[in-house]
């Protein structure tokens, strides 16, 4: 939101960064449930999905290792606290593999495994197979538990701040387990049919699913809906099919129809902020980034950033249709696969950093390492690991012609080595180098051999503005449109009304009830009571009229 703010000339390059590390903090601990404190602990990095790293993933595509399994990978691997990865296939099979790409153990699960291992805060793994059962697996391999749900499985576990273990199943239901023994705490019917997402978890514990029936659900922890939303305008055509929520609790849902939805609840109302229609469909989740920007791939190919105002920012063409949801690393490089078999590395700008083709489609979403490490799987039976060189200075890089890649205001520390870019696109998008200076964007930043310190052009921060009905961080503290209250009034009295997503919504003025009825109260709220109210009547003696 940092952009909306007012600007203001300053010369003090080192509070920005103190300021973007601080918010990219914020950002982690928002979505701090009850998965695993590891670098890559579920499909889309936390339980909120935004697929936002903290750690700078791999700059080149030098491949660490390959590891063949005995069928396709479809599921996408989770990263343990001691470093462990864990891949799922095919052949039924979850897999644990150390670091250097060595098998620990392999767990038999009852199906085909579609759903990405989750691992919970005790170092418990769960994973959803086709047929409908969850299984629980201890850090050593063996089982903990199993748990039937509904008949069919390809949605992938979330975990809540209490470790309760939420799936979604093809008979419509999301379903509730309790952590240490798989029992059910609850079920809830949402789609008549199918659910391909996964159920993500949003700050306030607040349970999200994106349906097939075109509707957005939220369930509280009890499993009460809290409130079931319309968002596709034909859900008979346009199943939704992934969702991720910003740490400022905007829930962005993508839907087969094309189209990606940025959305504010509040209450029983659903506003929009706003839509971004494609002319394909998706069946990628969307990913959102530190710098506010959405990223997701579509049917056609194309890799696409839309900005915080829901407007194209750029695409990039790749030579498949693209299933994989896209990881984000601390530097902004966006990693996602394709089903024309490659990974691709795309910096923020939309320039490619790299990309290394596979031997057939890829379906998985990439997995991000504490070391940089980048883990995805392919349909050609391996899961492949691509290496990242750590470094602290660009003398650490010099012998590989590199340079070293900080994340994004992190102008010190730890990096990866990235190699310098062969071209550069002829596109004004500034960025302040570490070094103090001005770049016209990322890409010819790195060909000068420096790191981002922050989005925009140097020497320019934001001024604190007084906050207004925008839906914009007016006075740049993190919050939009917060503890915005104002006077309203209706004809039958007053009262006050708040802003949510830059519109004043919720007028607490005295609205009219209905019909004026003979009870003694304002019925219509006009001021009067009981007034003009006769109905016929009649005795023994003949008919008339009576008043109240």
């Amino acid at each position: 939101m940092r952009s909306y703010c007012r600007l203001k000339r300053i010369f003090i390059l080192l509070s920005v960064v103190a300021v973007f590390a601080l918010a990219g903090a914020a950002t982690g601990d928002a979505f701090a449930q009850g998965t695993a404190k590891s670098a890559w602990p579920c499909r889309g990095y936390h339980s909120g999905r935004t697929g936002q790293s903290p750690y700078v993933g791999a700059q080149s595509s030098t491949l660490k290792w390959k590891y063949q399994i005995a069928d396709k990978i479809y599921s996408s691997p989770a990263i343990g606290v001691d470093g462990t990865i864990y891949i799922a296939g095919l052949d039924s099979k979850l897999y644990a593999l150390r670091p250097d790409g060595s098998l620990i153990w392999k767990y038999q699960a009852t199906d085909k495994i579609y759903s990405s291992p989750a691992i919970g805060a005790d170092g418990t793994i769960y994973v959803g197979s086709y047929d409908g059962k969850v299984h629980a697996i201890n850090p050593d391999g063996s089982q903990k538990w199993v748990s039937q749900t509904g008949y069919q499985t390809e949605s992938s576990p979330a975990i809540g701040a209490d470790g309760t273990v939420y799936i979604g199943n093809h008979d419509g239901k999301i379903y509730a387990l309790r952590a240490n023994d798989g029992q059910l705490m609850w079920a809830s019917q949402t789609a008549p049919l199918y659910m391909y997402s996964s159920p993500a978890i949003g700050p306030d514990s607040t349970v999200y699913v994106a349906a097939y029936d075109g509707r957005l659900y939220a369930f509280s922890p009890d499993g009460t809906i809290c409130q079931d939303y319309q968002i596709s305008e034909n859900s008979s055509l346009s199943p939704l099919v992934g969702l991720a929520i910003g740490a400022d609790h905007t829930i962005y849902v993508a839907s087969d129809d094309g189209a990606v939805y940025a959305l504010w609840l509040n209450g029983n109302n659903c506003i929009l902020k706003w839509k971004f229609q494609a002319s394909t469909q998706f069946h990628s989740s969307p990913a959102i980034g530190n710098n506010g920007l959405v990223y997701i791939g579509s049917h056609n190919g194309q890799i696409y950033a839309i900005k915080p105002d829901g407007k194209l920012k750029w695409s990039y063409p790749t030579g498949g249709a693209i299933y994989s949801s896209p990881a984000i690393g601390a530097d902004g490089t966006i990693y996602i696969g394709s089903t024309d078999g490659r990974i691709y590395a795309l910096r923020p700008d939309g320039s490619l950093v790299w990309s290394y083709r596979t031997r057939a489609q890829i379906y998985s979403s990439p997995a991000i390492g504490e070391d940089g490490t980048l883990y995805i799987g392919s349909y050609d039976y391996r899961l492949y690991a691509f290496s990242a060189i750590v470094c602290q200075d660009n003398g650490d890089c010099s012998a590989g012609g590199g340079f070293c890649q900080y994340g994004v205001g992190d102008c010190t520390g730890q990096g990866v080595c990235s190699n310098l870019p062969k071209s550069c696109p002829d596109v004004f998008d500034p960025v302040c180098g570490c070094d103090g200076l001005t770049y016209d964007n990322w890409c010819q930043a790195a060909a000068h051999s420096v790191s981002v310190a922050y989005q925009g052009v140097c020497g320019v921060v934001q001024e604190q503005g007084e906050e207004v009905c925008d839906g914009l961080d007016n006075d740049c503290d993190g919050l939009v449109d917060e503890d915005l209250t104002r006077p309203c009034s209706t004809a039958y009295g007053s009262g006050t009304e708040s802003c949510q997503a830059g519109q004043w919504v919720g007028c607490t003025a005295p609205q009219p009830q209905g019909e004026e009825v003979c009870d003694g109260k304002d019925n219509d709220l006009d001021g009067l009571v009981d007034e003009d109210l006769t109905r016929a009547c009649s005795t023994a003696c003949g008919s008339g009229t009576e008043s109240c």
